[in-house]
C-alpha cells in the first residue's frame, strides 16, 4: 500500500560563498518520519518556493494528507525596516518575504480544500500572524523551557481517548529555538499550551483543521509529548475517511 505524503516548507538559505539562494530542510524530519513514530505512515515532500503550490495540489490530489509549515527564517513582519540599511539583513528581509508570500498562499488552499495544516516553530507564528495574532520579541525561548497545557488541550478527543499520563501533568520541558514568541492570539485561534511567560507554545483553529505548536518536534526533547501532533494527524484520518470514529 502506498504511503500518502505530508508536505512540507523549507528554509532559504543565501549562500554566500556560492553566490545562490537554497531550500534546505533539516535531516531531523526524516528521521522523524523513518523512526517507527506516528508519521511513519506518511512520506515527507519538501516543497520548492519556485514552483506554484496549486502545481503540487493538481498533480498530488488525495495522496496529499496535510502540509507542515516548517521553522527557520524570522517572519518579515519581525524584521525592522532598520534591516534594509545592512545588506546583510535585507536580503533575508526579501527571503523572509518570500516565505511569507508562500506560505500565506498555502493557508488560503488549506482552508479552501480543507487540507490538515500543521505550524512548527516559525510555521506556528506564520499561521498566528495570518489569523491576526501579536507576535513580539521575547527572551528565554532558545533551548529548554517549561511548557503548561491549557484546559482546552485536555479536552482533545485524542487526550480523552489515551488519557495519556502526559496530559495529567501539568507541564513539561520543550525545545524552542525563537527570539519571537506569540502573545496574543486571534480571535479565531484557541491555545493548547503556553510558556511560563504567558506567552502562547501551541493553538488550534477553531474551525479548520489547522493546529500550531512553537517547539520543534523532530528535535531532541521535542517528540516525547506529542498528544497534540497526534491530534493532527486525527484529524487527517477524519478528512480521509469523515465515518470513521
Amino acid at each position: 500500500m502506498s504511503k500518502k505524503m505530508i508536505a512540507i516548507t523549507q528554509r532559504l538559505i543565501a549562500h554566500e560563498q556560492y553566490f545562490e539562494i537554497r531550500e534546505a530542510l533539516s535531516s531531523e524530519w526524516g528521521i522523524l518520519f523513518n523512526k517507527g513514530h506516528i508519521f511513519d505512515s506518511f512520506l515527507p515532500l519538501p516543497l520548492s518556493y519556485n514552483m506554484n503550490f496549486q502545481d503540487y495540489l493538481s498533480s498530488l490530489g488525495d495522496r496529499l494528507a496535510g502540509v507542515i509549515l516548517s521553522g527557520g527564517n524570522d517572519l518579515s513582519c519581525c524584521m525592522k525596516d532598520s534591516a534594509d540599511d545592512d545588506t546583510y539583513l535585507a536580503q533575508q528581509k526579501i527571503l523572509s518575504q518570500q516565505r511569507d508570500s508562500y506560505e500565506k498562499t498555502i493557508i488560503q488552499c488549506c482552508i479552501a480544500h480543507r487540507i490538515a495544516l500543521l505550524g512548527i516553530c516559525r510555521g506556528a507564528q506564520m499561521i498566528a500572524w495570518h489569523f491576526g495574532s501579536n507576535i513580539e520579541r521575547c527572551k528565554d525561548h532558545v533551548g529548554l523551557h517549561e511548557i503548561i497545557y491549557t484546559q482546552d488541550a485536555r479536552t482533545l478527543s485524542y487526550a480523552q481517548m489515551q488519557n495519556k499520563q502526559e496530559f495529567s501533568q501539568q507541564s513539561f520541558v520543550g525545545n524552542s529555538f525563537h527570539n519571537y514568541c506569540i502573545t496574543k492570539l486571534g480571535k479565531q485561534l484557541v491555545a493548547l499550551a503556553t510558556s511560563t511567560d504567558n506567552t502562547i507554545e501551541s493553538f488550534r483553529h477553531k474551525k479548520y483543521p489547522i493546529f500550531g505548536i512553537v517547539w520543534h518536534i523532530e528535535r531532541k526533547n521535542g517528540w516525547e509529548n506529542n498528544c497534540i501532533v497526534q491530534e493532527w494527524l486525527n484529524t487527517i484520518i477524519k478528512l480521509q475517511n469523515p465515518y470513521s470514529n
